[in-house]
């Protein structure tokens, strides 16, 4: 017979499934974080506008007047960020998704011309070739529902 905590236990392993190890305990690690600064019983809705404001709203590069880029996804090569406009919505956008390098603010379209021409360390190039031989740029793994150009580049050894 399971016991209550256990049912819990198993629904967030299933939640779990197809996540990388690393990319959990960094879920866990946020997770504990915020679960530190609350009082028990948990409030959920507490809890979710905490995240909101010091975690979420850190992580936007404000564009002056036209919209923000929040952070998306990244990797030790890039920042994927995803636009939302403050006049249009978003649903007219064919790929509000770009990208930005480490340590640079600039965000450029995420396309295969300028991942190509951004990335020039020499250990993504053959990685680069191989993905854009089978995969789109927006491809995406679809259990994780992660881009698989990110996945590609988190397997990329830098030396």
């Amino acid at each position: 017979m399971y016991t209550h905590q256990d049912k819990i236990l198993k629904q967030l392993i299933a939640q779990l499934d197809g996540l990388p190890k690393l990319e959990v305990y960094d879920l866990l690690s946020i997770l504990e974080t915020l679960l530190l600064q609350h009082p028990s019983p948990i409030a959920a809705n507490q809890l979710l506008q905490h995240y909101e404001q010091h975690v979420v709203q850190k992580r936007s590069i404000q564009k002056t007047g036209k919209g923000c880029f929040y952070l998306y996804d990244r990797c030790m090569y890039l920042k994927i960020y995803k636009y939302h406009s403050f006049r249009v919505p978003n649903i007219f956008y064919r790929n509000a998704l770009c990208f930005s390098l480490p340590k640079k603010i600039q965000c450029y379209p995420l396309n295969k011309q300028n991942i190509r021409k951004h990335l020039t360390h020499p250990a993504i190039q053959p990685a680069l070739t191989a993905f854009f031989a089978k995969h789109k740029t927006t491809a995406r793994n679809p259990i994780t529902k992660r881009l698989l150009l990110m996945e590609v580049l988190d397997s990329i050894d830098p030396e």
